[in-house]
């Protein structure tokens, strides 16, 4: 698969029925970054991906794991015009480190 790397883990595909050739995948870079591709089949025995993207920048978390991928209908206008979107969620880690100040005497 294109992008990826022996750091890529825990991937995530979706898929629906109504656009059989339409796919979707997430998967985890490293402990840092979620990864999102768009896909479809170019012919029978290949798949094309469309687009690429880091779905986890600006997310505030140091650490970023084990995405899931969903399908949602983003626009219904029937019969023809029923659009599906990704929605991709990921548990996030952050540092939160805790200063204790003390109150001088008076």
């Amino acid at each position: 698969m294109p992008f990826t790397d022996a750091n890529s883990v825990n991937p995530t595909v979706s898929g629906n029925k109504k656009q059989a050739s339409d796919f979707r995948i997430a998967y985890q870079q490293g402990n840092t970054v979620i990864k999102y591709m768009h896909g479809d089949y170019k012919s029978v025995d290949s798949l094309r991906f469309c687009s690429f993207d880091d779905v986890s920048t600006g997310s505030g978390f140091e650490r970023n794991e084990f995405p899931s991928i969903s399908h949602f209908v983003s626009y219904y206008n029937p019969p023809a015009n029923i659009f599906y979107s990704p929605i991709i969620t990921w548990r996030g880690y952050r540092k939160y480190i805790a200063e204790k100040k003390s109150l001088g005497e008076r």
